[in-house]
């Protein structure tokens, strides 16, 4: 999704969806280590994590800056 701003014309562009993944860390050797779901958004050059959607009352769990990086959108399951 992409808004615009009426400030100076700026134009603010965010994405966001949920994603699945799994932590490095186990609690145990011999037990698998599940997939969680987490809601990502990238927003303003940072990629906040919410334990589910923002407007469905998630919570803030981190935030990261991603200064310099570059955002590619593939559509279709895989980017090839």
């Amino acid at each position: 999704m992409t808004a615009t701003s009426n400030d100076k014309g700026k134009q603010i562009s965010k994405y966001g969806g949920t994603l699945l993944y799994k932590r490095r860390a186990r609690t145990s050797f011999y037990k698998p280590k599940r997939w969680k779901s987490r809601y990502f958004e990238i927003e303003e050059r940072m990629l906040y994590c919410y334990n589910f959607q923002p407007s469905y009352g998630g919570q803030l769990r981190r935030a990261m800056p991603l200064e310099g990086a570059t955002v590619e959108e593939f559509e279709g399951k895989y980017p090839f």
